[in-house]
């Protein structure tokens, strides 16, 4: 079974991006919330949790809680113990 890659927290630019708050978003499944889509349909959330490694500088889609889509490049953190924990910093495209 694959960890759920709950957000931990998320940075300004995330914020800025998506109108959320930490507050909203902490605890929460990643895409439940941020809806990422990432080039060429690749599972950057699954490669950083199931390999425990950092995921630096991808380009993503967000589609955050039916917001319209928006831009950004993702760097993604998996927390290093067993609750599947993900940081995700989220710098909006400009």
């Amino acid at each position: 079974m694959r960890p759920a890659g709950r957000l931990l927290g998320i940075g300004r630019g995330a914020t800025e991006l998506t109108g959320l708050t930490e507050e909203k978003v902490i605890g929460r499944p990643v895409m439940d919330v941020l809806g990422l889509k990432f080039e060429n349909g690749d599972d950057q959330v699954a490669t950083a949790l199931e390999w425990g490694v950092r995921v630096l500088g991808k380009q993503v889609e967000v589609h955050a809680e039916g917001d319209l889509p928006a831009r950004a490049t993702a760097d993604l953190f998996p927390a290093y113990d067993d609750d599947g924990g993900l940081l995700v910093i989220l710098t909006p495209a400009k």
